[in-house]
């Protein structure tokens, strides 16, 4: 095949297709995957220390409008399939403590199970998700409805501190919101403080004062 960008006929497409299906439903036998083992062993990857170039916005739109639905429903591999239960067993083995603790890819070095501040009660709780009405600040997702099934709301620490339970640091999300907070947090906490501004302003324009209760403690 020569270097540099190869477009294949639609003659190539035909052969490769049909020399693909002489493997379809067969399994190799254990001798010829060793035999495979040794060939390819102390051969670097064609990608090893390479990087991919970055896709650019029109190259990545392009990608997803052709994925969209190619492999959803009836089109997905796995569509009305159930996996055997110790099919299940196995998988669970075998990932069982893997991403957890220290694994984790979320790991902040065992900061939730600090406890809270001395403010954080049920009342205290209660008086924030009343100030914003049970109503999930991202997703809109009014009391225990979220994208069509039952999620319970949350009231986020904004700055991840948990110490920190100053009001202007607590906001209602649900659990799914809440949930997806855990990943690019410098985002989610620029997103959720020019939230808490805007809603502090649409407070002041209704004329609505302080809280009363536990709730003006923390202000």
């Amino acid at each position: 095949m020569p270097s540099g960008v190869y477009k294949r006929t639609e003659e190539h497409k035909r052969k490769l297709s049909e020399n693909h299906k002489g493997m379809k439903g067969k399994k190799l036998s254990e001798e010829h995957k060793r035999k495979i083992s040794k060939s390819m062993k102390g051969k670097n990857p064609w990608n090893k220390g390479k990087k991919l170039p970055k896709l650019s916005e029109e190259r990545k739109k392009k990608i997803s409008v052709g994925l969209k639905g190619k492999y959803c429903g009836e089109r997905n591999h796995m569509f009305g399939k159930k996996l055997p239960v110790e099919t299940k067993r196995r998988m669970a083995k075998a990932l069982k403590g893997k991403y957890c603790g220290k694994n984790s890819s979320q790991w902040k070095g065992g900061t939730s199970c600090e406890p809270y501040c001395s403010l954080w009660t049920e009342p205290f709780k209660k008086e924030i998700l009343e100030r914003d009405g049970c109503i999930c600040q991202y997703c809109n997702a009014i009391k225990n409805i979220c994208g069509g099934k039952e999620r319970m709301m949350s009231i986020h620490h904004i700055d991840y501190n948990k110490k920190n339970c100053v009001t202007e640091n607590l906001i209602v999300v649900c659990s799914s919101c809440n949930s997806k907070a855990n990943k690019g947090r410098d985002w989610w906490q620029t997103w959720f403080g020019a939230k808490m501004i805007k809603n502090k302003i649409l407070r002041m324009q209704r004329g609505e004062g302080k809280w009363t209760g536990v709730a003006l403690q923390a202000v």
